[in-house]
């Protein structure tokens, strides 16, 4: 047995030279020989204790151990049998090594030889244990050195114990405290501890090597993506609210297909979830479900909020049922209601709102329990003295205010808030304070004595904790959850799951209450490491089940209810995924077989014989038409080539006499030519060799260029159709060696006039031919004029095409076996004739040689263009411009294109002047870069685009030439009319050294506002919707970056004042409240003018136009609120209902946050709140789509 595996160092180990005075004198008076005292020092595990005891060992001779390894006596605790294993001479060190080994109740049988075989009564046993050993002098017994771990014991790992346990030098020395070693004389006694725990979970101590959680709970774990356990968690609790799951079931998806990536929508996503969750054996994935979100890799490393994840997949899941059969349920299981109301002491007045809740927020500090975090949020909160209620068409009255439930829903999500703002460190912190929640909950005290149903039963019982474990910048989130009627808890944890006791669910996640310093001190390190665990492990979300309702909430998910669609295309997949699984682990006893034709060559257009051939950056699947492809076969290695010729003539329909089969090499050069003709009697493992595949060539010899007659001018599809009817030959086959005169050459043809490559043929030559002699016999073929003059190139490799002289011969132009020859017709000079004819292929080139053609072939790339976009509520001004096209189209063109070419073809594709048109490539983030006039295109791509992607260019039609137009910028400005809630974006052509100024007149020219008001126009500078700068009217348009956003407006107020405050001659302003005809007064030093930008939540997630507020002295809220309702023009009741005013820090910390509809806050004075280094915000929902997004990404469900 290897005991070098064992633990090095003790849990709690301590020696007399370590002992502080005050634990040394606690030593002496604990002696070893105080067993009940020395037991009880084994830590308390909250376990259930099956038994314990302890035995003492009494070494009278220590010194005369022989062996290194001595087995001490047995002794029984519980139903195992223990012993010490005892290296005194150590075990691969210089200390003594001890270990605990234990023995399970055995069958014992005698052998046939005389020794005894024992056999275990549970071949799959295990031992829970605790143990201390305590090694002391039997004369000095303070003398001694205490130790204690914990194992769990099974087959695999039989004993457990410390490799260093003492020095060896340190037996025989003198021990400081007392003065004596721990072996006198020879005489050592160890005393062992042992306590067996029951099992009670199944994993207590386990490594989780080879656990199966299906298997031992009947349920399985979902995989973690890298930071999706808050999804999993959430996932697993969704499942097992099985009225949900059935819900989900019923979403109709059977006409929901993949999209082009592969990935179903969000409804079918969740089924297949569900559905593998229910029948699955192994740990499942979400990649399949995050997929459907939208989410990247990125996002599955990114720890989301879970509520706000909750809630969008709510949506989602709403949406997608409606006008089905199921529109409403979700409402019906989650969805509760709650009044919140002020109600005057005095006077009969009461103002009500009743809204719907998904789930509750609930306060965890100094709250110490659900029942009081409750109370809390129902508390009555009185409006007296200062803070009256203005009570609407009364008066100031004294008031009570308060929010009562109305109705709770059959599951109820109660959200723990673990998490809040820390104002002096200005960050998020985690609240990990005791926090205690119970089994079942009456929650009728909760519920307004009024409301209907109030008499009913509101009990509710636990079904699901959602756990953090961990600070605010890190942890992992696990689910506690009863997955059925039955008193049974698990724990569900990524891939694992295992069952939980209630101490687990409830004590070890309630928190823990924060210790003073001096009681941390006092404390073990045992002892701390469980506070720490304990302090930093809690609930942060709750699930309750109304117990009148459990039966609807956990009714059985029968198969039945699964969509039948989701089940077979899942049992599909399935059987695919073993059919795979089977051919991978027989694929040592096949081989894969590509066989070319001439069938296949014939259809071939690019380098090499076929497409699999060439090298994965020039392949795209729509390059190439299906018959070009080679057979795909796998046949057994012991497999003959005459067996798979037949099979050959058999799927071709070919005459076995009239072919042979060649095998294909890799040449130096990257390429792959056919080689020699292969022995018909060599089997197809010997021919392979070492290679993954074996290519191999068909050579039809009634296809051969000197027995084929003349066939017209064919090419293609039609030369394959003719060639499959041509009769038998007898002409024999060549021998091709190294010593033969013969080669064996493929011919392809370059056809000018329609812009087509393909392969023709092969030909059996002389080498010492001229390779002109091949001409007459192409011209036959083809039906060309037999002086039709052609030219003749050599495909070398990839990239690398040469011209042959006709008069040289094969041999000294080292033209060989397998090398493949293109002929091409060549062509007078250009013609008008010939240009027209380009304009009328479906292709921006014309390529008048091979080489110029192939040279295409390399660098070929997918365009895919598309109009330059722009928001659907934006209006697009380039001064007098012409609207572009709408047309989206995608097409081929060389990378290394001209840019003549390139304009010229979409030009003439949208029927729009190529010198108008503007382009630009987009990024795969969506960035844009303009490609100049006259510019290559090779300028802004890749050196060697792959031909699987493609490259998406907008393009625009301009007003002037593009050469003009590149001498003037382009200005987006967001014209904000009508209130700064709603802009309209307008992009203006101005010359380069153009200022602010002249942008005012390019947007009052596309606006049409008169002259007088120029003098009111405001212009400033955004970054992230925050209010950079106010930019004046002489400031150059070349000091802005185009990172800023430049937002104007008609500003007469704040342009007043702003001219005011520049002048020292005026200290009188006038302004006008939107519901009083008179200007008002005001003394310039009782105006404030103040930035405010806009955020939804929160203060990080800004949207819409920052803007300057006027802020004026003394003016009370009421007032305040309806100039921000004027100046954003939203709607006065969606204003009051949705729009919160907040004061947020430079840091994004919200200080003060008032609701538009709370009355008690409209004697509020704004001017005296708001700090000079903060900024004014209004919190509500966006209205507009986001044009730019802000540092923190939120969560998106597709």
């Amino acid at each position: 047995m290897d005991y070098t595996r064992k633990l090095d160092i003790p849990e709690d180990s301590s020696s007399e030279e370590e002992q502080s005075e005050s634990a040394r004198a606690a030593a002496h008076a604990d002696l070893p020989t105080n067993y009940a005292a020395n037991l009880a020092k084994l830590y308390d595990m909250n376990d259930e204790i099956v038994a314990e005891t302890h035995h003492t060992w009494e070494i009278a001779d220590w010194r005369g151990f022989k062996d290194n390894r001595i087995v001490g006596p047995t002794f029984r605790c519980g139903d195992f049998d223990f012993n010490l294993l005892i290296f005194p001479l150590g075990n691969n060190s210089n200390n003594v090594a001890v270990y605990l080994e234990p023995h399970p109740p055995c069958i014992t049988a005698e052998k046939e030889d005389g020794t005894v075989e024992r056999t275990p009564v549970d071949p799959n046993w295990h031992c829970c244990a605790q143990f201390a050993i305590d090694m002391w002098n039997p004369d000095v017994p303070a003398a001694r050195i205490f130790s204690q771990s914990h194992h769990r014991f099974l087959k695999s790992a039989t004993d457990w114990g410390f490799s260093s346990f003492v020095g060896i030098q340190q037996l025989n020395s003198n021990w400081k405290a007392t003065g004596a070693p721990l072996v006198s004389r020879s005489r050592v006694n160890i005393t062992t501890y042992v306590r067996v725990l029951r099992d009670t979970t199944g994993v207590l101590w386990h490594d989780f090597v080879d656990y199966d959680s299906k298997k031992e709970t009947g349920f399985v774990g979902i995989l973690n993506q890298g930071a999706t356990c808050y999804l999993n968690s959430l996932l697993q609790s969704y499942f097992f609210t099985k009225v949900f799951r059935q819900k989900v079931y019923a979403i109709p998806t059977a006409h929901d297909t993949p999209n082009s990536h592969g990935t179903f929508p969000l409804a079918v996503s969740l089924q297949r979830a569900f559905y593998k969750l229910q029948k699955a054996c192994e740990p499942i994935s979400t990649s399949e479900l995050t997929s459907a979100f939208g989410w990247t890799s990125l996002d599955a490393f990114t720890q989301h909020d879970v509520q706000e994840l909750n809630r969008i997949l709510m949506d989602k899941l709403e949406a997608r049922m409606k006008g089905t059969p199921i529109e409403g349920c979700l409402t019906d299981i989650f969805v509760g209601k709650m009044k919140s109301y002020i109600k005057c002491v005095d006077v009969d007045y009461e103002s009500v709102r009743v809204e719907d809740f998904w789930d509750i927020q609930l306060n965890v500090k100094n709250t110490a329990s659900l029942a009081r975090a409750f109370e809390n949020y129902i508390e009555v909160e009185m409006l007296e003295g200062d803070n009256q209620y203005d009570a609407s068409g009364i008066g100031l009255q004294d008031a009570k205010k308060g929010v009562v439930f109305e109705s709770f829903p059959p599951v109820l999500h109660l959200q723990l808030k673990r998490f809040e703002y820390d104002f002096v460190n200005d960050r998020l912190v985690k609240i990990n304070d005791r926090y205690e929640f119970p089994e079942s909950i009456d929650l009728k005290p909760y519920l307004d004595a009024e409301s209907e149903g109030y008499e009913e039963d509101w009990d509710y019982q636990l079904h699901g904790v959602l756990i953090h474990l961990g600070d605010f910048s890190s942890g992992h989130y696990y689910a506690m959850l009863r997955p059925s009627l039955a008193d049974e808890w698990y724990r569900f944890d990524d891939d694992r799951v295992f069952r939980a006791t209630k101490r687990q669910v409830f004590d070890e996640n309630f928190g823990v209450d924060v210790k003073p310093n001096a009681d941390l001190a006092k404390l073990t390190r045992h002892e701390y490491q469980e506070y720490q665990n304990q302090r930093f492990t809690n609930a942060y979300m709750l699930v309750y089940v109304r117990k009148a309702k459990l039966a609807e909430v956990m009714v059985e998910v029968e198969d039945a209810d699964i969509p039948l669609n989701v089940s077979r295309t899942i049992e599909s997949e399935l059987r695919e995924q073993e059919r795979v699984t089977r051919e991978k682990q027989e694929q040592h006893l096949y081989a894969r077989l590509n066989v070319f034709t001439t069938g296949s060559f014939q259809h071939y257009q690019g380098y090499e014989m076929g497409p699999t051939l060439v090298h994965q950056k020039l392949f795209h699947d729509e390059l190439y038409a299906k018959e070009s492809f080679p057979w795909h076969v796998r046949v057994l290695k012991t497999d003959t080539v005459a067996s798979v010729a037949a099979q050959i003539a058999e799927n071709f329909g070919l005459d076995p006499t009239q072919f042979r089969l060649w095998t294909m090499v890799h040449r130096r050069n990257a390429t792959v030519r056919p080689d020699i003709p292969v022995d018909m009697e060599q089997t197809i493992g010997a021919l392979q060799a070492s290679k993954l595949e074996l290519n191999l060539w068909v050579e039809e010899k009634n296809k051969e260029l000197h027995v084929v007659k003349g066939l017209g001018n064919l090419v293609g599809a039609s030369l394959t159709k003719t060639f499959a009817q041509l009769p038998p030959t007898d002409v024999l086959f060549a021998t091709v060696s190294d010593d033969s005169d013969d080669v064996v050459v493929l011919l392809k043809y370059f056809d000018v006039k329609n812009q087509r490559l393909t392969g023709l043929t092969h030909a059996v030559v002389n080498k010492y031919s001229v390779i002109g002699s091949l001409i007459p016999l192409v011209n036959r073929l083809l039906g060309n004029d037999p002086f039709t003059k052609l030219s003749v190139y050599e495909e070398l490799q990839v990239g690398s095409i040469d011209a042959h002289k006709l008069e040289a011969t094969f041999y000294t132009s080292e033209v060989g076996s397998g090398d493949i020859l293109v002929l091409q017709q060549e062509l007078p000079g250009e013609s008008e004739d010939s240009r027209q004819h380009e304009k009328s292929l479906d292709g921006p080139g014309f390529y008048t040689t091979a080489i110029d053609f192939y040279n295409f072939l390399l660098f070929r790339t997918q365009f895919s263009m598309r109009p330059k976009s722009a928001s659907d509520d934006d209006a697009m001004v380039i001064s007098d411009g012409a609207p572009a096209s709408a047309t989206k189209f995608d097409f081929w063109c060389s990378s290394k294109a001209p840019y003549a070419e390139f304009a010229g073809y979409v030009a003439r594709k949208i029927g729009a002047d190529p010198d108008y048109l503007r382009f630009f490539a987009v990024g795969y983030d969506g960035s844009k870069v303009p490609l100049g006039s006259g510019a290559a295109l090779s300028s802004i791509l890749l050196k060697h685009v792959p031909a699987y992607q493609s490259v998406t260019f907008e393009y625009e039609t301009l007003p002037i030439p593009l050469a003009d137009y590149e001498h003037k910028r382009a200005v987006t400005v967001h014209w904000l009319q009508g209130g700064i809630v709603h802009d309209t974006v307008y992009e203006l052509l101005v010359p380069v050294s153009s200022t602010v100024t002249d942008v005012i007149h390019g947007v009052q020219t596309a606006v049409g506002f008169e002259n007088e008001a120029v003098a009111d126009v405001l212009v400033w500078a955004a970054f992230d919707h925050k209010f950079v700068e106010l930019l004046p009217g002489e400031r150059p348009l070349s000091q802005i970056t185009d990172t800023l956003l430049i937002y104007c407006g008609i500003f007469p107020q704040e342009a007043d004042i702003l001219g005011r405050q520049a002048s020292d001659d005026v200290e009188v302003v006038e302004l006008r409240h939107p519901q009083e005809p008179a200007y008002e007064r005001f003394e310039l030093a009782q105006i404030r003018l103040i930035t405010a930008f806009q955020y939804n939540k929160d203060a990080r997630r800004t949207h819409g136009a920052p803007f300057i507020f006027i802020l004026v002295k003394g003016e009370p809220f009421s007032k305040t609120k309806q100039r921000l309702q004027q100046l954003t023009d939203i709607p006065e009741a969606d204003f009051l209902k949705k729009v919160k005013v907040t004061t947020c820090t430079k840091h994004g910390s919200v200080r003060l946050s008032v609701e538009t509809a709370d009355l008690a806050r409209d004697a509020l004075v704004l001017y005296d709140e708001i700090h000079e280094d903060e900024f004014l915000c209004l919190d509500h929902p966006e209205r507009a789509p986001r044009r730019a997004s802000g540092f923190e990404k939120p969560i998106v469900v597709s």
